[in-house]
C-alpha cells in the first residue's frame, strides 16, 4: 500500500514540476520580448502597454488553443490545434510538448509562420517518432512576434554640437 501511494505522490510531483517549468519558460519568453521592445522603443512600448490594458479589460479573458484532433502518419502522430477567437497576441511560434501519463516527455516540435498566427487559425504540428496513442496529454508555449527594427536610415538624426568660439 505504500508503494502505490509514493508512486501516486511521486507522479503528482513529477506532473507539477513539469507544470512549474513549463510556466517558468513562458513567463521567461514574454519577459524577452518585452524587455527587446522596451530598449528598442520606449515611447511605443507605453503607447503598446496601455492599448493591450484597454484591450484586457474590454474583451473577456484569453483561452488557450484547443487540441481539436490526433493522426498517426507512420511512426509520426500530428496534432492540430485550433486558436480560439479570444487570442490577443500575434504569435508566430508554437512549439508542442508531448507528456505520458507520468508527466515525462515524450517528444516536442513547433510551427513557425513569419506573419504570425491569428485568432481562429488552425495549427497543425508533426510531432516526430510518438504514438499518439501514448500521449496523455500536451504542453503548449507561443512566442509573439517582436518589432522589427527601425532601418538605419528611419532613425533620427542626432542633434549637430555647436562649435565652440574661438576667443
Amino acid at each position: 500500500m505504500s508503494i502505490v501511494a509514493g508512486a501516486v505522490i511521486g507522479l503528482l510531483g513529477g506532473r507539477l514540476w513539469t507544470h512549474a517549468i513549463d510556466l517558468q519558460e513562458q513567463r521567461l519568453s514574454a519577459r524577452l520580448s518585452q524587455e527587446i521592445r522596451r530598449r528598442h522603443d520606449p515611447a511605443q512600448w507605453i503607447r503598446d502597454s496601455l492599448a493591450r490594458e484597454r484591450v484586457f479589460r474590454d474583451f473577456p479573458r484569453e483561452a488557450p488553443p484547443r487540441e481539436i484532433g490526433r493522426e498517426q502518419m507512420l511512426s509520426d502522430c500530428l496534432v492540430k490545434f485550433q486558436l480560439p477567437d479570444t487570442t490577443l497576441a500575434n504569435w508566430v511560434l508554437f512549439q508542442v510538448y508531448a507528456r505520458d501519463a507520468r508527466g515525462a516527455l515524450l517528444g516536442r516540435a513547433g510551427a513557425y509562420n513569419e506573419r504570425g498566427f491569428r485568432p481562429g487559425d488552425r495549427i497543425s504540428v508533426l510531432v516526430p517518432d510518438l504514438r499518439c496513442a501514448s500521449v496523455a496529454g500536451f504542453g503548449l508555449s507561443m512566442l509573439p512576434a517582436t518589432p522589427k527594427p527601425p532601418l538605419h536610415w528611419e532613425e533620427p538624426m542626432p542633434v549637430p554640437r555647436r562649435h565652440p568660439e574661438p576667443g
